[in-house]
């Protein structure tokens, strides 16, 4: 995480990084259908990861954002499903090399590997 910054998911299906000095918006990143529901910075500080989802309506279902530090998304994983009903993504784990993540959906994992 970049030093002083704070990092927010909203349901305005925005991310936001603030200064956690001022409380001031920094930069907000837009791209997701849903609420956000996650927000993970990587260990090397230079992407954050941001989930999604609607738990109520089927759908193709939650997704993942990759963005890097100046609001470039690099990749989005898509299809968090549960017998057809989109589900919200409740938790990302970057790996220790910040190559990898592992996300959470209603307690069932999926293992992503950045590209």
């Amino acid at each position: 995480m970049p030093k002083g910054s704070g990092l927010t998911g909203r349901f305005d299906k925005t991310v936001q990084v603030w200064n956690s000095s001022t409380g001031e918006t920094v930069l907000t990143y837009r791209g997701h259908g849903y609420d956000v529901w996650k927000v993970q910075w990587s260990p090397d500080g230079k992407y954050l990861a941001s989930g999604s989802g609607d738990p109520g309506t089927p759908s193709t279902g939650g997704d993942i954002q990759v963005w890097d530090t100046n609001g470039k998304r690099i990749v989005t994983y898509t299809g968090h499903t549960d017998s057809g009903h989109s589900v919200e993504v409740t938790d990302i784990f970057w790996s220790p090399d910040s190559t990898s993540l592992e996300s959470d959906f209603r307690k069932q994992l999926s293992y992503l590997r950045r590209q």
